[in-house]
């Protein structure tokens, strides 16, 4: 059985399916949806209930950032769900660098530490994101930290 530290986040409530997806990204998004669903990820069903030009206002972002943030993030997600963690990896900072939202630390995190061998960036990720505000994955955090400082995890 997998652990809710085995998914990305990225979600933290950030975007809103709108009408103006085409049936291909519905269904990429659906397909995210059910794999972070059985992966204990209970922070992805807020992902569809945000409104995207009030979550851009609030942040101060340009609206065209939070879509390609979005979009940079689904594809990461995807490229996640295949156990290409390093192209997950890339997508997510790409992301997080439109649109800083602590769940893309997290989702970026969780990538190092799923391709190991980038045991202490991925811890400092982690610890980046539980000194973030308004995180919702603190104890997957917390947990993924412990087991990466944990004594297996020893060279």
């Amino acid at each position: 059985m997998r652990t809710s530290t085995h998914g990305p986040s990225g979600t933290e409530g950030q975007w809103e399916a709108t009408a103006e997806r085409g049936p291909e990204q519905s269904a990429l998004v659906e397909g995210i949806l059910r794999l972070q669903r059985s992966a204990g990820n209970g922070a992805v069903a807020r992902l569809l209930q945000r409104d995207e030009t009030a979550t851009a206002a609030n942040a101060g972002e340009k609206s065209g950032d939070v879509e390609n943030a979005r979009k940079l993030f689904d594809r990461g997600a995807a490229a996640y769900a295949k156990g290409q963690f390093a192209q997950a990896y890339d997508l997510f900072t790409q992301a997080y660098e439109l649109s800083p939202r602590s769940g893309l630390v997290f989702s970026s995190a969780q990538a190092l530490r799923q391709l190991g061998g980038r045991r202490d960036e991925a811890i400092g990720l982690y610890e980046d994101y539980l000194n973030m505000p308004d995180i919702t994955r603190q104890k997957d955090a917390e947990s993924a930290l412990a087991q990466l400082r944990g004594p297996a995890a020893a060279p």
